[in-house]
């Protein structure tokens, strides 16, 4: 009797809860979703208008031979503003970036578990960071731009704001997985998690007192190997590698005040950089190019010219992976849009899913080489390289590799046929209509090679 009673008890309290943790979510979803929804609008409007400046000063460049003032400055303001303002609503929506190899194959309690440890421990983290980032914009008060006057403390108020709306969101999030731990009775595991986590966090009070001391290397190998756990077991990626730095560096200093300091300016001046301010508006164009069809024409475009060859669809795709990576930049996206034209036709063809699913991967990485290419931007940032060079250098590269893909599907269809039906012919004159696609992805291409390399959009 004294152990059902106690059963009765503990199941009741759960129960209890649940329910009071019901209600603080649905509160939180009250006023959370709007400002969230508001401000990921505001996000959205201001990349469309990133472009603005940066053409007026293009113009005035070629009209009086001078730049206009300030222009740099508007762009780095209104990255800052597109980054942080749509943090929250893209955690509410879950559409962080992460790996789910491994997590998708866990089961679902597990899971729940999992993900309470990535909500708790990373609201921990942005709590931290927007915390600092409010006592770096109180610092900077006062200190204005060089070109324009404006303070920078109002901007390093908004990275602050995106950062505690995260945190907020973060704590919406914990609190769902946590009712579905509670009532799967999964409470042992949810005690624990919250056990890890408050180690974790304490971790600045007693960094000192540590004795084991690690050389660079070896805290720099383990710092990886944990990134990569973490990035396994379904923590976002961009989330696992700022804990990451986090903790290493902590152990690496020794010292929170240094560890607090640079949390509290990073969010500011690694997100307001002019070079970076390309991002968002090549993947504008990209988008731009997706929903006006752009994408759709090029591959029917390719599987007109190759559709009759042994793996024609496969081929198409892959050239229709280079025609679009030339618009958009990104990988991921080339992939993703590809994919959404040519899988569902090669499902249709009866295509092998290893074949289908691989030349489209394989295709998706001609974003990394061929210009523009958000990956080469990021490797100038950080070699100090010119970003021009770069992507003149990404070229031929960039076409080799998507003919050697193109060669190989070629091959394994001619050796299993089986797994590669061949497309119907077709007529010649059927095909020069059709390069309509390929004529509006030149409209885009061709204007920024020709400005680049007649230097009409650079400053030097």
């Amino acid at each position: 009797k004294t152990t059902s009673a106690l059963t009765e008890d503990f199941s009741g309290g759960a129960t209890g809860l649940v329910k009071f943790l019901e209600k603080v979510t649905l509160v939180m979803d009250r006023l959370l979703f709007p400002i969230n929804h508001k401000l990921n609008v505001l996000s959205y409007t201001i990349v469309g208008i990133m472009s603005l400046p940066i053409v007026c000063d293009v113009l005035a460049r070629i009209l009086t031979k001078k730049s206009l003032p300030g222009v740099i400055e508007i762009e780095e303001f209104m990255l800052i503003a597109v980054v942080f303002l749509g943090l929250a609503q893209v955690e509410a929506n879950k559409e962080n970036i992460r790996i789910e190899l491994l997590f998708s194959r866990l089961p679902k309690w597990m899971q729940h578990v999992l993900d309470s440890f990535i909500y708790l421990s990373t609201m921990f983290l942005f709590a931290t960071v927007s915390w600092q980032t409010v006592l770096q914009m109180s610092k900077k008060i006062g200190i204005t731009s060089t070109a324009l006057g404006i303070p920078i403390s109002i901007f390093i108020g908004v990275a602050a704001l995106g950062l505690a709306l995260l945190t907020l969101t973060l704590v919406r999030n914990f609190l769902h997985i946590a009712m579905d731990l509670l009532r799967c009775g999964k409470r042992p595991y949810l005690l624990i998690i919250i056990a890890i986590c408050i180690g974790i966090f304490m971790l600045p009070f007693y960094v000192k007192a540590l004795t084991l001391k690690m050389a660079g290397l070896t805290l720099g190998a383990l710092g990886v190997l944990l990134l990569f756990v973490l990035m396994l077991f379904g923590m976002p990626i961009g989330f696992a590698m700022a804990l990451v730095g986090y903790l290493g560096l902590l152990l690496a200093r020794r010292n929170p005040t240094a560890a607090f300091g640079m949390m509290g300016i990073a969010p500011y001046y690694s997100t307001a950089s002019y070079i970076l301010a390309v991002v968002p508006l090549f993947i504008l164009m990209g988008e731009l190019a997706l929903y006006s069809g752009i994408s759709n024409d090029v591959f029917d475009t390719a599987y007109k010219w190759l559709g009759r060859l042994p793996g024609g669809l496969a081929m198409s795709a892959v050239a229709g992976c280079a025609g679009f990576a030339a618009v958009c930049g990104d990988s991921m996206a080339t992939a993703v849009t590809m994919g959404t034209v040519a899988l569902p036709e090669m499902k249709k063809k009866n295509y092998h899913p290893s074949l289908a699913t691989g030349c489209l991967a394989a295709g998706g990485t001609l974003g990394i080489l061929i210009p523009p290419s958000v990956g080469f931007i990021f490797y100038a940032i950080i070699t100090e390289e010119s970003v021009g060079k770069l992507f003149v250098a990404g070229i031929v590269p960039g076409i080799l590799l998507a003919l050697l893909f193109m060669g190989t599907i070629y091959l394994y269809a001619r050796r299993n046929p089986e797994k590669v039906p061949r497309g119907g012919s077709i007529y010649f004159e059927r095909k020069d209509p059709v390069f309509k696609g390929y004529y509006r992805n030149a409209g885009l291409i061709c204007p920024y090679f020709r400005g680049n390399s007649g230097r009409v959009f650079q400053s030097h």
